[in-house]
This record gives C-alpha cells, structure tokens and sequence, in this order.
C-alpha cells in the first residue's frame, strides 16, 4: 500500500514540471540545510569560530555543492553558459547569505533565541528567496539555449 502511493505521489508530482521542480527543491534545499546546520554547529562548537562567520562559512561550501545538484535534478538546465550560470547562481547565494546573517543576527541578538533553532528558522525563509530567484534567473531557459 504505502509503494503504491508512492508511486502514485511520483507520476503525479511528474506530470506537473512547476511541482516536480519544487518537490526537488525542497529536497536537495533540505539536505541543503540540515548540511548547512551540521558544518555550522562543528565549526562553533568544535573549531570555536565565531556563529556569524561561522554561518558564511558553511552557507558558502554547500552553495557550490547545491548548485550541481539543482542543475542536474532541480531544473535539469543543459543550456548554454554554464559558468555565467555558475556567478548568478553564487550571487544569488550571496544575496541568500546576507538573507541569512542578518535574519539570523536578528534571531539571536534581538529575540535571543538559541543560534541552531535560528538557524533552522532562517533556512526557511532563505530557502523560498534561493528558489524563486534560481528558478527565475538563474536556470531559466534562454532563447539562445
């Protein structure tokens, strides 16, 4: 019963590209994030690196690594320019890091809540940004491609 409806979840979800790619998304984000949240908590508590640099420091090393991935699965971009692709997709991950400190600066300075569920909350938020401005930007199709 329940591979059934997983199958079923699949072919539907495939049959509509907008929700397969969000399904994706979500997916390889997730992993993403959970990622993210690991190499940020060793660098503050095992390498005592201070939380916001240790924030940009990890959000930057998974943004390579996402990248690959929502080329190949996400949007299943084999167009042209792969490298101009590559700078939008890391200023887009820029604009998502400055996204992600100063929300998660807010959290944690302001609202005084624990940087890692901070950190969980600002995924989130940061997560719909990156989507919206990759799907939009940065892996849209071109006339050329």
């Amino acid at each position: 019963m329940v591979k059934q409806l997983t199958i079923r979840a699949y072919n539907f979800i495939n049959q509509y590209e907008h929700l397969r790619q969000v399904s994706v998304y979500l997916i390889i984000g997730g992993l993403s994030a959970i990622s993210d949240i690991i190499f940020l908590f060793i660098l503050v508590q095992f390498f005592k690196i201070w939380y916001l640099l240790a924030a940009a420091i990890s959000f930057s090393l998974i943004a390579t690594v996402a990248f690959f991935f929502h080329k190949k699965f996400t949007f299943r971009f084999d167009g042209a320019r792969i490298k101009l692709r590559y700078v939008i997709f890391l200023f887009t991950a820029a604009s998502g890091l400055i996204w992600n400190i100063l929300i998660l600066f807010t959290f944690v300075e302001i609202f005084k809540i624990w940087y890692l569920l901070a950190a969980v909350f600002t995924k989130f938020i940061v997560l719909v940004w990156n989507f919206l401005v990759n799907k939009f930007i940065t892996f849209r199709k071109a006339e050329s491609d």
